[in-house]
């Protein structure tokens, strides 16, 4: 293979893994989070996030030694793992809230959709961790609650009976602005991403229930009309999938009983 976008991912990849200690195994069951885990740099991440997807519009992913996309993909998971307890919506006045912050929650979608891509194109379903993509589903909606719904519809917002400058809200709103919106076209992209991989593959409940809630909430939120449009597929995929499940399990439930 010698497109120029296929080298240029195995190099970065062949970096990241030379680079980063594969040792390291954040622990996502805990409520802290060790800062100090190594993970993806912000520029590799987007650069092989966008790779990914021209890889994937080839389809030539499989190309790829599945024990170094595994590497990668741990590698990935440790953004999200450093994101998993931050949000940026209009409640987080505290001084946490930012350019730092956003940028590891940034980092976590972009994440999530390097590995949501690879999953949704390899053709190997074995290569698939079920317990990532549980853990990529539980940050989205935790994005979802505490940043983008409040951000776009204020009876999502929890109204704060502290005192607060003005002037530093003001500041904090058009500072934070871009990146909202680039952390909703983000969310809507791995949404749709999401949609590939469950008509691909079939999943355990502990996964399709909490993606079926996931995909159900956005419609009572005003002002994401594009996430619902997205929302709506996903559901229709999920609830496609549930009924050959249940018509399988039905026909097999009824052929035992004959017997």
């Amino acid at each position: 293979m010698r497109s120029q976008t296929y080298q240029q991912f195995m190099r970065n990849m062949d970096q990241i893994i030379e680079l980063l200690d594969d040792t390291e195994s954040p622990n996502f069951d805990t409520d802290e989070v060790d800062e100090n885990v190594e993970c993806i740099s912000s520029k590799m991440l987007n650069a092989m996030s966008n790779d990914v997807a021209k890889l994937k519009a080839k389809n030539v992913l499989d190309l790829i030694p599945k024990n170094k996309l595994t590497l990668l993909i741990n590698y990935a998971m440790r953004n999200v793992y450093l994101a998993k307890n931050y949000s940026c919506g209009p409640d987080d006045d505290d001084e946490i809230v930012d350019d730092e912050v956003m940028e590891k929650i940034l980092n976590a979608i972009e994440a999530s959709l390097l590995v949501c891509n690879i999953y949704s194109t390899v053709s190997d379903l074995k290569f698939l961790q079920e317990d990532n993509i549980a853990l990529i589903i539980k940050f989205l909606q935790f994005q979802l609650r505490e940043t983008i719904f409040p951000s776009y519809d204020s009876v999502y917002t929890v109204k704060s009976v502290k005192k607060s400058d003005n002037r530093k809200k003001s500041k904090y709103y058009h500072n934070q602005h871009r990146n909202l919106q680039l952390l909703y076209s983000k969310v809507v992209e791995l949404m749709k991403v999401f949609v590939m991989l469950f008509d691909k593959c079939i999943f355990v409940d502990t996964i399709v229930l909490p993606l079926s809630a996931l995909s159900i909430e956005p419609f009572f939120v005003d002002n994401i009309e594009t996430l619902q449009f997205v929302c709506l597929e996903l559901v229709t995929t999920v609830h496609i999938q549930l009924s050959c499940v249940l018509l399988k399990l039905d026909l097999y439930i009824n052929g035992s009983r004959r017997i």
